[in-house]
């Protein structure tokens, strides 16, 4: 609820100001804690007056008329029980596959979703389009590596689906949940180790 107040809030302040699509790059391109840092700590502003109603609002009206529209929000996209909604079911990622076109193909292509926290403005960020009602994660970091530059065999890493990019393999998408965990894999640099800790070994020859 907490994150889709934030967006109705800066909507229900600038929509009015800017119309549908300037709002949106407003929203894009600036940080809505900023904006609300600006704000909130000026009543007197002439944004607390919604330009296309005849009475003059100020902060008590903004902020009712926000969380009366983030409440409309969360009960069409989660449903009327109030106790079933969580940041994770609006805000889910999932690793779709260009050649997912058919439920089949999803099905066999594509890993998730899955419920993640966090957002724009926390470790591992993602990226969403709030403005357009648009919660679930559409970018965020591939990677998750940890280097000991006195120890490269005491690497640790995590990608976010798998290693190899062919579906089907067991390595396709065998990194998912650790990532999701929030886990990491050993990565030894120096051949022995690595020998040692293989289970398996790929030859390519020409």
């Amino acid at each position: 609820m907490y994150e889709v107040f934030l967006v109705e809030l800066i909507r229900a302040l600038l929509e009015d100001e800017v119309g549908d699509n300037l709002f949106y790059y407003f929203h894009i391109l600036l940080s809505k804690y900023l904006m609300h840092d600006a704000i909130l700590d000026r009543p007197e502003s002439g944004v607390w007056d919604r330009k296309d109603t005849p009475q003059k609002e100020g902060p008590p009206e903004i902020l009712e008329r926000a969380l009366a529209a983030t409440i409309d929000f969360l009960e069409s996209e989660l449903g009327k029980n109030r106790r079933g909604w969580t940041w994770g079911k609006l805000h889910p990622v999932e690793w779709r596959h260009a050649g997912a076109t058919s439920g089949f193909k999803r099905f066999l292509l594509n890993s998730g979703p899955f419920p993640i926290g966090g957002d724009a403005t926390t470790l591992n960020a993602q990226g969403t389009i709030p403005a357009k009602g648009e919660y679930r994660v559409l970018h965020l970091p591939a990677l998750r590596m940890v280097v000991a530059l006195d120890d490269l065999d005491g690497m640790q890493i995590v990608a976010t689906i798998g290693q190899s990019g062919q579906p089907g393999h067991p390595h396709y998408d065998d990194m998912v949940r650790r990532w999701l965990k929030g886990e990491l894999l050993a990565l030894p640099s120096s051949s022995p180790r690595v020998e040692q800790g293989a289970r398996s070994q790929l030859i390519l020859t020409p």
